[in-house]
């Protein structure tokens, strides 16, 4: 019968007409049938016992295929008898022994599903403790649904009538993924030839993976970190993926590269003259590329500086010695100038107090004059 073993050997039938004691133990009860009146009918054979035939005084038993061959080795062409067998075997029955060597893992919220597997004779029965939350089994398959993450030590017993056998193993399940969030809101600008690097930020359940188009020529992405160095100047679209197995998120941002900078150079070559009192106003100016900062010094009382302009009310005349300078990302340049402050004028008051008498026909002249009141 299918899946019993029955332990078929070659067997010996010493001259004493006995079986030896090699022959297999789990017969548990066997009767053989002549087909003729050769032999008559042997005795029950139960657990290794012994059968006694009345023929001849030497046989030779095999066992082969739900049959035995009895032959003479007297006869010089032996003569083989054949007799079915009526049995009922006793089958081999042999412990479990759990062959599973690990629980896949698990989420919170998505379906588990593994059966669990063992060596041995069947049937065999199974008991599984220590599962998490919304996780049962029946018949060595443990199924459900988790409804909690974490780290669970599980043991599973396989039974059967020969013995048991138990194992524990660890069955994590993670919390349920959430889907990417690109959370960068825009892209530094970058310039030719110089060195770029900006770290893109998502939250989301890791591994994320970024996959980037539309980067500028010399700039690419690892780790979700841009960097390189640009060789072409323009305005790029890049467009910005975040995957994971929850979902995705997409953004477009604008990233602007400049040319290489050039050194600012003050192209201003004079300053205007001042009068005291009275407002003054003169903006510098710079090539370069911007933006450009200024820094003024050696101005006179009442003037200052915002952005390259020099503006104010100056309180005291006289000449000034004035230093600019002009700052970028590329350089800087200075100049010196020299700014007169003026004293604030004032209105003449006539000194002559009278005019000379003159004659008909003769020359006249008279020189007036007027003096400036402090």
């Amino acid at each position: 019968k299918a899946g019993m073993e029955y332990g078929y050997y070659n067997t010996a039938v010493a001259k004493n007409n006995s079986f030896m004691d090699n022959v297999p133990a789990t017969l548990a009860s066997m009767s053989w049938f002549a087909e003729d009146d050769t032999l008559s009918r042997a005795s029950s054979w139960i657990d290794g016992g012994s059968l006694e035939f009345k023929a001849w005084d030497t046989y030779w038993v095999n066992w082969d295929s739900g049959y035995m061959q009895l032959t003479d080795h007297k006869s010089a062409n032996a003569t083989i008898k054949v007799f079915s067998i009526e049995a009922n075997p006793i089958p081999f029955v042999t412990a479990p022994t759990i062959t599973t060597t690990s629980l896949n893992s698990g989420t919170a919220g998505s379906q588990y599903s593994q059966t669990l597997t063992a060596s041995g004779s069947i049937p065999i029965t199974w008991t599984v403790t220590g599962l998490p939350g919304g996780l049962t089994h029946s018949n060595g398959t443990i199924s459900g649904t988790p409804t909690q993450a974490g780290s669970f030590s599980v043991t599973a017993t396989a039974r059967n009538s020969a013995g048991s056998n138990s194992k524990t193993f660890t069955l994590v399940v993670s919390n349920r993924p959430i889907a990417p969030t690109i959370t960068t809101t825009s892209l530094d600008r970058g310039t030719v030839g110089t060195q770029y690097s900006q770290q893109l930020t998502f939250s989301g359940t890791r591994p994320i993976n970024l996959t980037v188009s539309g980067l500028p020529d010399g700039i690419t992405i690892s780790n979700g970190k841009l960097s390189g160095v640009p060789t072409q100047a323009g305005t790029y679209n890049v467009v910005v993926t975040a995957r994971n197995s929850a979902g995705s998120d997409r953004k477009t941002f604008t990233i602007v590269i400049n040319n290489r900078p050039t050194a600012p150079t003050i192209t201003t070559t004079s300053l205007n003259n001042g009068t005291v009192g009275s407002q003054y106003s003169q903006t510098l100016t710079a090539s370069g590329t911007t933006p450009i900062t200024w820094t003024v010094t050696g101005l006179p009382g009442g003037l200052t500086h915002s952005n390259g302009t020099i503006s104010g009310t100056p309180t005291q005349a006289g000449s000034f010695s004035v230093t600019a300078t002009a700052r970028n990302s590329a350089g800087h340049d200075s100049k010196t100038f020299t700014l007169v402050i003026n004293n604030r004028p004032t209105a003449p008051t006539i000194t002559t107090t009278s005019l000379n008498s003159g004659t008909v026909g003769s020359q006249y002249s008279q020189t007036l004059t007027a003096a400036l009141l402090p």
